[in-house]
């Protein structure tokens, strides 16, 4: 078989048939039922997705709404040719001989691109176990191709329907689809995540293809340019060498049953084109905009009309204009013409709707993509629709109850039928009763061809045979369980007094995300010892000096204090120095000020002293037992020889600092929670000893009463506020917990992640995420990792010559360094207006400060302690927005060197200049960041002007574009509503709302496997800051 397939290859190859109208596609196929008996006849659906040059095969709205007549290849290549079979023909039991043609019905075509789309699905009858590769290859060539022969094309798919190892159900392969062709500047490198999914949550990998029937004379790397990469995660990155030139791309999608897999389950051809254009004076992309965000999956109902509204932005002014939203989708999609604004001249939109059949029950992918006059395309929209028969179905990985649906249909005669709208009316009106399917919500796949009838109860993913060891073991669990629960419910109803006394401090912990599970031994330690007093005095090792001694290796050093013998033993368990070389632990007595001591409390990490040279890592939920510190000190080469504080500490305290006590005011109420909680700083008598820090003492009393509430001032219930936030914190902590569940999973023991995250942009926000979540050691190793591999010349970069591959991380400089924090190097950003500087300073001391990199700076100096700088920082964002003259156009981001807001940009550029407020997809969390900082200053100041600040810039926020609640770039101003909700008690409806909106939004863009889409290095750089904000969020809100 082998050789005919070659000798058809050899002959087709080599006759004249003109042919440049090919231009890629995808072939897959799915069950009916991935049910199987031994010896059955089953019944697939192959469905065949191809690329033409639209000016060569036509198409017109006409023939996508009625599916008629099929496209006209004529005598070119491809004309009557069937897919074939290429390999393992005498397993194809029943497909040979009876192989469907690949001439199918128009779906899509965009004059703009030259661009029509076919599609065809067929019924084939195989026996069960038969598995081949099916092939779509001919003579001709494709669109000329810039590298590679284009003397003919092949395209491969591997048909398995033999039962999986791991359920004994037919497998179900996955979807991939790309636009054909894309367009790329020359000579900029680019980054592409191809489209995927696997409806029966399998491990998805890409690869290239290679050989004669995956790809014929045209296979990678020969026909992509030099460095062109595919990663197993589906992200290319391609530079397209010359304006012009056309490359092919050859991908084969896989799925396999655990991620350590090596044999796939099946394999799925996907071929596109890659355009190279010529850049212009204006080097902006359109945007293009959804109802729905790009990347995730949607639930739709087989017979309810479904309408999107796409809107492309031209970002070029009068030079550009868009001509063209073009589609790769399925039938029947019905699409608007293309409509320019009368009020935005800079906006066009397009509506689509789609009615589902229920042939297309199971996934569907849909791509846009908008292009301009000077062949400028936008980023690949993507969307994934899971079609339901009787309701709207949850997505794939998305675990719920499940149904069971009888699908009756009905087949002909002949071994293959073809799927136009006839023969699925046929469908729908039988009667004869064939099979019966499982329609689930999760890893199982909804298939094609279901009629609705009766529903039934049952299980994701059945096991038809009987488990009796799982049986057992449920038993004895369910013994065990109530055993737990009569021990736990005799705890009640003789704990009641207990209860009571420690209400008021669960009170703060009810809700919280993740707990360390020596949390509650925390509190046990730090109220029991033989100097303590036990209602109002924490005995002396609750609070310990830190010491940093100066450096003695070129290592950073993880020290551990042991409280009983104050010892410091390193992180390989050594005992370095015993009594701290002689000086005292008593954290009132400094002996030595060139130690660089902090004393931090123990029970809520509270910063009691300040220096600013020291560096300290440690979670709110770690237990007292392990304190973690890092010492800096000189590097081995001559690269890194900077000396620097190394640290991280959480990134909201549980402090507050107030003016002189004779000026605070304290309800009852606080005193008698600070009086149960022991909360009397080390003092040996019943009242507070407090130190001075920058003329102000600190005071910790509960955040959400820091100054006492006015009488007047309406509270909202406890008990109602739980009701109404206990909802959202638990969506969020969901959200957290698949990103954590992630990043564990991918996360070596030396710090470093397993996947092809080699940039700075891949690991600076996981120690934060880490630390938020209680995960001090993870968070630590990658700390170290950080250290070891992005430390260079006291800066954090991706190589000694690149801060990162991801632009805004070199125009913000000093952004990736706030996350890991190298601190003496982020104060030489300081500047004389209390702004930090932007730029890079020894490329670029032009003075210009901004208003994010301040917010993020100032933040940390209140983390620090350092009080009087976080003041100026929150001064320079006053000043900032009262020099907004007009916020009719929106908010100016920059001062100059004068203290002058920069209102003069490149237009490539006013995204980090200012946030348009009528304009979508503006960077929110410029304005965000502002507002968390202003509201935690005030906080910590009681200084009104703080909180009024920071009203002030959400008041502006809410003013903008609607796009601002689903932007995946609201995340840090959903952090800072959280924070504005505390504190206004007659807005806290509308700021709740406001959370759950953005939040809620940003949870649907996430993937099934837990992080958010995009390259590599732009995935775990969001994933992690994202899943940051959400547990703060949750924190927040268990406070209320």
């Amino acid at each position: 078989m082998y050789l005919i397939y070659i000798l058809q290859l050899f002959l087709l190859f080599g006759s004249t048939i003109e042919a440049t109208h090919f231009r890629g596609g995808t072939i897959t196929w799915k069950p009916i039922s991935n049910s199987i008996t031994a010896g059955s006849t089953v019944s697939i659906v192959i469905t065949q997705t191809y690329s033409w040059t639209g000016s060569v095969i036509t198409c017109n709205n006409s023939m996508i709404a009625d599916q008629s007549p099929p496209i006209n290849i004529g005598t070119k290549a491809g004309a009557g040719v069937n897919l074939t079979c290429s390999a393992n023909c005498s397993t194809s039991d029943g497909y040979v001989g009876n192989e469907v043609p690949i001439t199918g019905y128009c779906t899509d075509f965009s004059t703009a691109l030259d661009l029509t789309v076919s599609q065809r699905s067929d019924i084939v009858n195989l026996t069960s176990g038969a598995y081949f590769v099916a092939t779509f290859a001919t003579s001709g060539g494709w669109q000329t191709l810039a590298l590679g022969n284009s003397a003919g094309w092949s395209l491969s798919s591997l048909i398995d329907i033999r039962p999986r190892s791991d359920n004994g159900l037919i497998n179900t392969p996955p979807v991939a689809t790309c636009i054909s062709y894309l367009s790329i500047p020359v000579n900029v490198q680019q980054t592409i995540q191809i489209p995927v999914l696997d409806a029966d949550n399998d491990y998805i990998r890409c690869r290239f293809a290679n050989g004669t029937s995956e790809c014929a004379y045209a296979c990678p790397p020969g026909s992509l340019p030099t460095g062109t990469t595919l990663s197993t995660s589906c992200i290319l990155t391609i530079t397209g060498i010359t304006a012009g030139d056309y490359y092919l791309v050859a991908v084969q999608v896989e799925d396999f049953i655990t991620n350590t897999s090596t044999t796939s389950l099946s394999s799925i051809s996907l071929q596109f084109l890659i355009y190279v254009y010529a850049t212009t004076t204006c080097t902006l992309k359109p945007l293009l905009l959804a109802d729905i965000n790009s990347g995730v999956c949607q639930g739709v109902q087989v017979g309810v009309n479904f309408t999107m509204t796409f809107t492309a932005v031209n970002r070029c002014g009068s030079e550009r204009t868009i001509i063209d939203i073009a589609t790769l989708s399925f039938p029947i999609i019905i699409k608007s013409t293309l409509v320019q604004n009368t009020v935005n001249a800079s906006l066009w939109s397009m509506n689509m709707s789609w009615i589902p059949t229920a042939s297309q029950v199971g996934s569907q992918v849909f791509c846009a993509i908008a292009s301009d006059n000077a062949s400028v395309q936008s980023d690949q929209y993507c969307i994934t629709f899971f079609v339901g028969l009787t309701s709207i179905p949850l997505c794939p990985g998305v675990t719920t109850a499940s149904t069971t649906t009888t699908t009756t249909i009905t087949t002909t005669q002949t071994s293959t039928t073809l799927m136009d709208e006839t023969s699925q009316q046929n469908l729908q009106n039988s009667t004869e009763a064939i099979t019966t399917m499982n329609i689930t919500s999760s890893a199982n796949v909804e298939t094609s061809m279901l009629i609705n009838s009766s529903v039934s109860s049952s299980t994701v993913k059945p096991n038809n045979t009987i488990n009796l060891p799982l049986i057992i073991g449920l038993s004895l669990l369910g013994l065990a369980l109530a055993v737990c629960c009569s021990i736990c419910c005799w705890w009640f109803l003789f704990g009641c007094k207990r209860r009571r006394q420690r209400r008021k401090t669960s009170d703060d912990l009810e809700y919280c995300f993740v707990r360390s599970p020596t949390n509650g031994n925390s509190h046990r330690q730090l109220f029991s010892g033989k100097n303590q007093h036990e209602k109002n005095e924490l005995r002396q090792g609750s609070s310990v000096t830190v010491v940093n001694y100066p450096p003695i290796s070129s290592d950073v050093t993880v020290t551990r204090i042991n409280q009983r013998d104050n010892t410091l033993i390193d992180n390989k368990d050594n005992v370095r120095s015993k009594q701290l070389s002689g000086k005292s632990i008593d954290s009132l007595h400094h002996s030595n000020s060139s130690a660089y001591a902090q004393v931090i409390d123990r029970q809520d990490n509270i910063t009691k002293t300040s220096n600013n040279n020291f560096v300290h890592i440690r979670s709110a939920l770690q237990d007292s037992s392990d304190l973690i510190t890092f010492s800096s000190s000189s590097a081995p080469t001559s690269a890194k020889k900077n000396h620097f504080t190394f640290m991280k500490l959480p990134r909201l305290t549980k402090s507050s600092i107030e003016p002189h006590p004779s000026t605070s005011i304290i309800d009852n109420r606080t005193q008698s929670n600070e009086i149960q909680r022991s909360d009397f700083n080390n003092s040996k008598e019943n009242k507070r000893t407090r130190q001075a820090l920058s003329s102000v003492s600190i005071r910790r009393i509960k955040r959400s009463s820091s100054a006492g509430p006015s009488p007047s001032t309406h509270i909202i219930p406890r008990e109602t506020k739980r009701k109404m936030t206990k909802s959202l914190a638990e969506n969020l902590s969901k959200s957290a917990r698949k990103i954590l569940d992630y990043f564990l999973n991918d996360l070596q023991s030396n710090g470093s992640y397993r996947t092809e995250a080699k940039d700075l942009a891949c690991y600076f926000k996981s120690p934060m995420m880490f630390i938020n979540a209680g995960y001090e050691k993870q968070a630590n190793n990658i700390l170290d990792y950080i250290k070891n591999t992005f430390l260079f010349n006291g800066d954090f970069l991706t190589t000694i010559d690149k801060k990162s591959d991801q632009p805004e991380y070199i125009e913000y400089w000093i952004y990736t360094n706030g996350w890991i924090i190298a601190y003496n190097y982020l104060n030489a950003y300081s500047y004389d207006n209390g702004g930090y500087l932007t730029n890079k300073i020894n490329t670029n001391n032009n003075g210009i400060t901004d208003i994010l990199t301040t917010a993020h700076l100032g933040l940390l100096q209140l983390e620090r302690g350092n009080i009087e700088r976080a003041i100026k920082a929150g001064n320079y964002l006053l000043k900032v927005f009262e020099k907004q003259s007009d916020l009719t156009n929106g908010l100016y981001l920059r001062l100059n060197k004068d203290n002058n807001l920069i209102t003069n940009y490149s237009s490539e550029m006013s995204w980090a200049y200012i946030v348009r407020k009528n304009e979508p997809q503006q960077a929110y969390f410029m304005i965000g960041y502002p507002i968390g900082f202003l509201v935690l200053l005030y906080e910590k100041t009681i200084d009104k002007n703080f909180l009024n600040g920071a009203k002030d810039y959400m008041n502006f926020a809410l003013t903008c574009n609607e796009h601002i609640y689903s932007s995946n770039m609201s995340h840090k101003l959903a952090w800072a509503t959280a924070l504005l909700y505390k504190h206004d008690d007659t807005l806290k409806e509308k700021y709740l709302s406001i959370i759950e909106k953005m939040t809620n939004s940003l949870i649907n863009q996430q993937s099934e496997q837990g992080i958010f889409p995009g390259s590599i290095n732009s995935s775990y750089d969001q994933s992690a800051e994202i899943a940051f904000w959400f547990l703060e969020i949750v924190h927040i809100l268990n406070e209320q």
